[in-house]
């Protein structure tokens, strides 16, 4: 999810764009459709699966390498970009798909 977002907010800023911001209404909607009645738990253990990967470093270092031997490949990603993106997505994304599923 990391890499996908990091990618989108790169396509974001170069089409002046905020599809970022769409994330929380399609991925509640997604779970729902999915996992109908455990979508709200689902929503909540997103968000504290990302903060524990944030609170663990071999955890995130380990993140940041597979995503860089991955999807983002081609653009040798550091631990800081890597790390602001999993603060943007916790704040803006996961942090609202847990005030939706609310």
């Amino acid at each position: 999810m990391l890499a996908l977002a990091y990618l989108t907010v790169l396509r974001d800023r170069r089409d002046c764009a905020d599809e970022l911001a769409t994330w929380p209404v399609n991925m509640w909607a997604a779970l729902q459709d999915k996992f109908g009645a455990a979508a709200r738990s689902l929503a909540a253990a997103a968000s504290s699966g990302l903060q524990d990967l944030l609170s663990r470093s071999v955890d995130f270092d380990q993140a940041l390498m597979i995503a860089n031997l991955g999807l983002l490949a081609s653009m040798d990603v550091d631990r800081e970009a890597f790390r602001a993106t999993a603060e943007r997505v916790r704040a803006e994304v996961l942090e609202e798909l847990v005030e939706l599923a609310s």
